[in-house]
């Protein structure tokens, strides 16, 4: 954007002498540029003052010649014409005048000690100094973003910075095109909210670093990708009432480079938060639930207490896995505990069960199908895991949230007295040095029907050697496991501790 002098301050420059004759001094001045041709409209640009000195205009010249050449800068744009006295008129020409009245172009008399440099010069200067307070202000801004970009809410700091900046919206959108924050007091309306989303998906569809220039009811939306080239994690969407000029364009660079840090700490962060996730899991299903606790303590969370509920959905890229663990918490919010990561080829989450349905919902936007368990206690997750799988291995298609049934005689074995009664029951199972390999070995032998053969393969195992688990474990609980009565109590009591 060329910056413009308004024609006032020009004219309130005391040195040059100038006089405006007609026409408005709020019109702004971008150059000066001096020519007596007859058509001098080839060789101007829009919103330029014109000087002359009036040799193009013999002394007889009628009206309508004034008419048409002031005609022809006020189809340009040209912003105001200056006359220059005593180099060959005596004063200003009253067709002149009139020409310019009729045309509402500013006319500005220059007097003969005032050079046409001189006016060219200050126009140059006011320029320069537009250029340098506009140079400190990207400065001065980009050194806020920065220091945004330091504070403890990262990311949101710098987009409320840069919103207020710009005096502009600002919206920062997930992998999906959906809007996750937004900033500044300027909002949207629905319709160029819409818009927006729609120009988000149809960048990440293309999954290249990429950016746009939408053009809304409301100015105009600058839209730039976030992450890297096959894993893109978001866009940033930065909409104004005119298009951004370059040292505009500068600050939001910044904010999008400031962004891509963030964004990717917060992958990493995510992906570390899995990976965590994974081995609390394996934890807790296998019996070593305070121990899962104990972890979580340490980073002030904690598990989901029974009932619980699994949900398991296929994801598509590699952040997603994150992106939808992050979400997950965000919807729980406080006195809402998730405990989400991969397991296999699926995402999982495990949660209470009075946030099952919001979290199924929430998933099944994303990614439908959904798989949503019975109520189940953390023994009981396992099962709950393969079942899910096989459910999802089969493809069925139709509703976006699959629950699987279970009656209300099973969800009783989530109830706390239960449980608590289960594993007095289990106790001697529990107390034994090799508990936690016992206690796969037979949640695996009886998730698989009591075959053999599938139950070692998962465990990784000779079937010899899990036969052997198994008999010691009916053993220490005094079950002949043999029989039909006593694999379901074990299943009962493994599914209610």
């Amino acid at each position: 954007m060329v910056m413009a002098m308004p024609l006032a301050e020009l004219l309130a420059v005391q040195a040059l002498g100038l006089r405006l004759l007609c026409g408005p001094d709020t019109v702004e001045v971008g150059w000066a540029h001096s020519s007596d041709l007859a058509d001098p409209t080839p060789f101007l640009e829009p919103g330029n003052l014109l000087l002359t000195t009036g040799t193009q205009f013999p002394d007889d010249a009628p009206q309508h010649s004034y008419d048409a050449y002031v005609g022809r800068l006020a189809a340009l744009g040209v912003a105001a014409v200056g006359f220059g006295t005593e180099v060959v008129r005596s004063g200003t020409p009253e067709q002149l005048i009139a020409a310019c009245t009729a045309h509402g172009l500013p006319l500005i008399e220059v007097p003969f000690r005032t050079p046409f440099l001189a006016v060219v010069r200050r126009i140059a200067d006011a320029q320069a100094a537009q250029d340098h307070a506009r140079d400190l202000w990207t400065l001065e801004a980009q050194r806020s973003l920065s220091l945004a970009a330091l504070s403890r809410d990262r990311i949101a700091a710098v987009l409320d910075e840069l919103a207020h900046r710009l005096s502009a919206a600002v919206v920062l959108l997930d992998l999906h095109g959906e809007p996750m924050s937004v900033h500044g007091r300027r909002t949207l309306s629905t319709g160029d909210a819409a818009a927006v989303r729609r120009e988000a998906r149809r960048l990440l569809q293309r999954r290249l670093r990429s950016g746009a220039a939408l053009e809304v009811a409301r100015g105009v939306v600058n839209l730039q990708t976030l992450g890297r080239r096959d894993e893109l994690r978001g866009v940033l969407a930065v909409a104004t009432e005119a298009r951004p000029d370059t040292a505009a364009t500068a600050v939001i660079t910044s904010a999008v480079a400031l962004a891509e840090f963030a964004v990717e700490d917060a992958a990493r962060q995510q992906e570390s938060a899995l990976t965590l996730n994974a081995e609390l899991l394996e934890l807790a299903t296998s019996g070593a639930l305070d121990a899962a606790r104990r972890v979580l303590s340490v980073a002030g969370r904690r598990l989901p207490e029974a009932p619980l509920r699994v949900l398991q959905t296929r994801f598509g890229s590699v952040s997603e896995p994150g992106e939808l663990e992050h979400a997950l918490s965000v919807r729980a919010g406080a006195g809402q505990v998730v405990l989400a990561t991969r397991w296999r080829d699926v995402f999982v989450a495990i949660v209470e069960d009075r946030a099952a349905d919001g979290a199924a919902e929430l998933l099944a936007l994303r990614h439908p199908p959904v798989v949503l368990s019975r109520p189940v206690g953390w023994t009981g997750v396992g099962a709950a895991l393969r079942e899910g799988l096989e459910e999802l291995d089969r493809g069925r298609t139709g509703s976006p949230i699959i629950e699987l049934g279970s009656g209300p005689l099973l969800g009783l074995l989530s109830r706390e007295d239960v449980g608590a009664a289960a594993e007095r029951r289990l106790a001697p199972l529990l107390g034994d040095p090799d508990a936690r390999e016992l206690r796969r070995a037979v949640e695996a032998w009886l998730s698989h029907n009591a075959a053999w053969e599938p139950a070692a393969r998962e465990l990784g195992i000779h079937r010899h050697t899990l036969k052997a688990h198994v008999r010691r474990a009916g053993a220490l609980l005094g079950l002949d496991l043999d029989r039909f009565e006593a694999k379901a109590e074990l299943w009962a009591l493994l599914q209610a501790a």
